[in-house]
């Protein structure tokens, strides 16, 4: 378990896209010839119905770039003083044409400001972000700006990247906020963060190793809310929604019954439609439950992530006023 000195820093609201091609899990089981038992796993006790995926016309640098502009025209350019893009997939279909850096770059006005790929710690690369981003705010170069996070995959260039097996299934989509000293609409009041390296194989476990990569998973997240919760002096009973990393409804039906946090306070309202969106999950609820009008200052929401390999990371916000982010 990994803590260190927490430094003040509020995160402005979420931008997140999706793209407007969706599939049905059925529809992908049906095509990479699973059989019907699995199908009915994945979607009658999983929960998971469908998947956004890249239309024909459509690109993930234009996704991210749609995103980040929007998170650019609230907050400004003048004070970006980083980016940082959290992802999952170490290789994306942008990995072919070199200067993507570059291009987003270009795409935000934002010619001369340093950008940084995050990866290498599985689903929890863009929570990671968040820390990364106030450790360089607490620093001589940062102290006078904002670092813009971007998140996001492309888990549709390839049937074997949408499919975790016996987990969940994933699909594309891009989100983009600032992160600034002090508050803002969500100001972090804990983090924690934790990793097993026994499953560093990832996809590549056999059989045995994925079984117990799976129990583990519960004990490991469990144990990291828990020292997010402890770093902001708080607990269960103090947080008013919990944001997932939305694998599957069975998991956080486990994780509820161990901990005794109310499984309707777990955000899930996006698990059948959207399914699995890498590091994007816990982010993509926050801004969604916000948009619903299902958030009001002080409440207090915990953001979790869990990655491949084995990687947990979770953060408490609290969430401000609605003209914080000005």
């Amino acid at each position: 378990m990994t803590q260190r000195k927490r430094l003040g820093v509020g995160l402005t609201r979420i931008v997140s896209r999706t793209p407007s091609g969706s599939e049905s899990v059925d529809a992908l089981f049906r095509r990479i010839g699973a059989p019907a038992s699995r199908q009915r796993l994945f979607t009658r006790f999983y929960g998971l119905e469908r998947s956004p995926i890249l239309g024909p016309d459509e690109t993930f640098e234009d996704l991210l770039v749609s995103a980040a502009s929007t998170a650019l025209a609230h907050r400004g350019r003048s004070d970006t003083t980083l980016v940082l893009y959290g992802h999952t997939l170490t290789t994306q279909p942008m990995d072919y044409d070199p200067g993507f850096p570059d291009r987003i770059r270009g795409a935000l006005s934002l010619p001369d400001v340093p950008f940084h790929g995050i990866s290498q710690i599985g689903c929890t690369s863009v929570l990671r972000s968040i820390d990364l981003a106030a450790r360089f705010l607490d620093s001589e170069k940062g102290r006078e700006g904002s670092v813009l996070v971007l998140g996001g995959d492309v888990a549709s260039v390839s049937d074997a990247m949408r499919v975790l097996p016996g987990v969940t299934v994933a699909g594309d989509s891009a989100v983009a906020f600032h992160v600034r000293s002090g508050s803002a609409r969500y100001t972090r009041v804990g983090h924690a963060r934790s990793s097993d390296t026994r499953f560093y194989r990832n996809l590549g476990l056999n059989e045995e190793e994925a079984r117990e990569f799976g129990g583990v998973c519960a004990e490991k997240t469990i144990e990291v809310c828990a020292a997010a919760l402890a770093d902001a002096g708080l607990k269960y009973s103090d947080i008013d929604w919990i944001m997932p990393h939305r694998n599957n409804a069975q998991f956080w039906r486990t994780f509820c019954s161990r901990t005794g946090y109310p499984r309707e306070r777990v955000y899930l309202e996006q698990l059948a439609e959207l399914g699995h969106c890498y590091g994007n999950d816990s982010l993509m609820a926050l801004s969604h439950a916000d948009e619903l009008g299902r958030l009001s200052p002080s409440q207090r929401c915990l953001l979790v992530s869990i990655g491949q390999g084995a990687y947990f990371e979770a953060c408490v916000v609290e969430v401000g006023d609605a003209d914080e982010d000005s």
